[in-house]
C-alpha cells in the first residue's frame, strides 16, 4: 500500500512538473527574462542563449551567469529555480554562443540544457546554425530520464536604424515522453528591433508554435537608456499573457541585470 501511494505520488508529480516546465521553462528564460524575446538590442541581446546571428554589438568575448527563481507555483523561494551560464565570442566574420542551464523543481524533476550556435557575418547580413540538447527526468531514477535535441537556423539583417531576423527550430531527436509529431513542437519567430534613439529602442517578436495547429504569440517591448550606467526595459506578451520589467546597470567591463516577469496563471519569476 505504501509503495503504491509513493508510486502514484511520483507519477502525479512527474506529470505536473513536466507540464509546468514545458509551459514556461526554457533555457532562454534564464537570462534577462523581462524582454521575453523582443529586445535583442538590449541586455537580452547579449545572452549566450541567443542565435549567433542575433549578435550586433562590438563585444569581442563575454561571459555571463544568471539565476531565476520561479515562486509563482508554491510561493516558496527556491522550490523552482533555473540557472544558466555561458560564453559569447564575436570575431570579424565568425561568432559563437555556447551555454549550459539547469532547471530544478522541488529536487524531484531536473532538466539540463546545452546550447551551441555558430554564426557567419558578412557586412549587414548574419546567418547561424543552432543546436540545443536537453536531458530531463526524475532525480535519482535513471530509467525515468530521457534526452531530446533540437536543430535550427537564424538569419538577421543589422541595419543602421533597424535589425530584422527570422529564426526557426525543430526537434531532431525525440523520446517517449515527447509528443510523436515533430511539427507539433516546431518553433519559429520574427524579430524587429529598432536602434537606440531618444525615444528608446522598441522591439517586437512574433512567434508561432505547433506548425500543425498553429499558436501565435506577440511580444512588444521597450528598451530605454536613462544614462550611461542605467537602462530600463519592459515588455508585454500575449498567449499566455505576461508582463516583464527590468533594469540593467552597466560598468566599464561588467554589466548586471535585475528583471522579473509575471504571468496570469503562474505569478512572478525574477
Amino acid at each position: 500500500m505504501r509503495l503504491s501511494f509513493i508510486n502514484t505520488f511520483c507519477l502525479m508529480m512527474t506529470f505536473c512538473v513536466l507540464g509546468f516546465s514545458q509551459s514556461i521553462v526554457s533555457p532562454q528564460n534564464s537570462f534577462a527574462i523581462s524582454g521575453q524575446g523582443a529586445l535583442l538590442g538590449g541586455c537580452e541581446g547579449r545572452s549566450p542563449w541567443n542565435s549567433a546571428a542575433a549578435i550586433s554589438d562590438s563585444s569581442k568575448i563575454s561571459a555571463s551567469f544568471s539565476y531565476v527563481n520561479l515562486i509563482g507555483v508554491t510561493q516558496t523561494a527556491g522550490d523552482f529555480r533555473l540557472l544558466g551560464g555561458g560564453l559569447r565570442f564575436t570575431g570579424k566574420r565568425l561568432s559563437l554562443c555556447t551555454a549550459v542551464g539547469l532547471f530544478d523543481a522541488l529536487s524531484v524533476w531536473r532538466e539540463t540544457f546545452i546550447h551551441t550556435s555558430l554564426g557567419l557575418h558578412k557586412n549587414h547580413l548574419a546567418l547561424s546554425a543552432d543546436l540545443d540538447a536537453c536531458e530531463f527526468g526524475i532525480v535519482g531514477a535513471p530509467s525515468m530520464r530521457d534526452n531530446s535535441a533540437r536543430a535550427g537556423f537564424a538569419g538577421f539583417i543589422h541595419g543602421k536604424f533597424l535589425s530584422a531576423g527570422l529564426s526557426a527550430n525543430i526537434p531532431v531527436y525525440q523520446n517517449d515522453i515527447a509528443e510523436p509529431s515533430r511539427l507539433s513542437r516546431a518553433h519559429a519567430a520574427l524579430n524587429l528591433q529598432a536602434a537606440q534613439s531618444p525615444i528608446g529602442a522598441p522591439g517586437i517578436c512574433i512567434e508561432i508554435r505547433d506548425i500543425e495547429y498553429p499558436q501565435f504569440s506577440i511580444t512588444v517591448g521597450e528598451y530605454f537608456r536613462v544614462c550611461k550606467f542605467l537602462a530600463l526595459d519592459a515588455s508585454l506578451r500575449t498567449n499566455p499573457m505576461s508582463v516583464g520589467l527590468g533594469a540593467t546597470f552597466t560598468g566599464s567591463h561588467v554589466s548586471s541585470s535585475v528583471s522579473g516577469r509575471t504571468t496570469s496563471n503562474l505569478g512572478w519569476s525574477y
